[in-house]
């Protein structure tokens, strides 16, 4: 399911003295198991949500197991 509207629209007032712009937002509801990628070099795109656990490598996260847990504090020295 792609995402409803999204956007902002700019609208000038007319036969107003200061030309002044109406601003027009407009959000979007997208389905939770969707997410978009931002990849450099490549146009945004909606995919899928990829669930971590599932991945074979994903017992190596702190998030499985906290002896895991990687302090970048411990390995730098802040002056």
């Amino acid at each position: 399911m792609l995402p409803r509207i999204v956007g902002l629209l700019f609208q000038k007032k007319k036969g107003s003295p200061d030309d002044s712009v109406r601003r027009s937002f407009c959000f979007a509801v997208m389905d939770g198991s969707k997410c978009i990628v931002q990849i450099r070099g490549v146009r945004p795109f909606l995919s899928d949500k990829y669930d971590l656990t599932k991945h074979p490598k994903y017992y190596l996260t702190a998030d499985a197991d906290n002896k895991n847990w990687f302090d970048v504090y411990e390995v730098i020295e802040i002056s």
